[in-house]
């Protein structure tokens, strides 16, 4: 039982007692979670154990399918195929979000209680990786029975061929990468900065920087990605808005050719443990 459901049993608050998430911890079930499949991405779902509104647990529904309920002090997950996701959580208003999975990814959606006209709402968010992870370990699983088959795979240190527990509807088909689209122009055959790419946690400091991997070359120059330090820009709609402030990571070039004008275009992928998109870019040298 997680520490605010046991101060509510001492005080013998036995309806919002009633309201928390009981049953094995994540402690309990590790062992028994199946090794995530490389063609599929995971999504847990977790809500710390708090006394406000306890007793609002909306049907969590991923891509219009319920697949769980946000429970004080519980947490479950899926395995899906990459794609994009919208997560849904209705009481007198609807809240959601969308975002992308990746095969091999582990995503975490938290929900949490908010104040309503008549009742209060639930709303799910992206959360860190390191926030989440460290939360996890004590509270309550709230899906479905591992299967026995999972258990075993466990054991026997094989992967196991079994969907998530909580899963129990059919997954949508995959969709297509993230693409964001970029122009650049250079001329005098300068070099031109592409983008610049980072992580980051809740307190603005740098974390390990993503991989790039170029999936089209350019033809009349080249790229270089060089480790520098630059100021974060239009970050507000992410998890922890942070401009204007100073991190190291990877900076993008590209060099034109000796004398070339005219157009030309590079395509790379952008990989960290928070997200996974392409990005195309294309350059005009005059």
């Amino acid at each position: 039982m997680t520490r605010t459901c046991q101060a509510l049993a001492g005080a013998g608050s036995l309806l919002l007692l009633a309201a928390c998430a009981s049953g094995p911890t994540y402690h309990d079930v590790a062992t028994s979670i199946p090794t995530l499949d490389a063609n599929l991405g995971r999504i847990y779902f977790l809500r710390s154990a708090s006394v406000l509104g306890a007793a609002v647990q909306p049907e969590i529904r991923l891509n219009a399918q319920v697949v769980g309920r946000s429970t004080p002090g519980g947490f479950f997950y899926v395995d899906e195929p990459p794609g994009t996701y919208t997560v849904v959580t209705a009481t007198e208003v609807e809240r959601k979000i969308s975002f992308d999975l990746t095969a091999g990814q582990t995503r975490y959606v938290r929900t949490a209680v908010g104040f309503g006209v008549l009742v209060g709402h639930v709303t799910p968010s992206l959360d860190w990786p390191d926030s989440a992870e460290a939360e996890i370990q004590d509270l309550h699983y709230t899906g479905n029975s591992i299967p026995a088959a999972a258990r075993a795979a466990r054991a026997s240190g094989t992967a196991a061929a079994v969907r998530s527990p909580a899963a129990t509807a059919s997954a949508p088909a995959a969709a297509a990468q993230t693409v964001s689209m970029l122009k650049r122009v250079t001329a005098g055959q300068k070099e031109v900065k592409l983008s610049s790419h980072a992580t980051w946690n809740k307190q603005c400091v740098a974390g390990e920087a993503p991989d790039l991997t170029f999936i089209r070359e350019p033809v009349h120059g080249h790229i270089e990605v060089r480790n520098e330090s630059f100021q974060l820009a239009n970050t507000a709609t992410m998890t922890a808005p942070c401009d204007g402030t100073t991190v190291f990571g990877k900076v993008v070039y590209y060099i034109p050719d000796p004398d070339y004008h005219g157009d030309d275009h590079v395509d790379y992928r952008i990989a960290s443990r928070y997200r996974t998109y392409t990005r195309a870019v294309s350059i005009e040298v005059n």
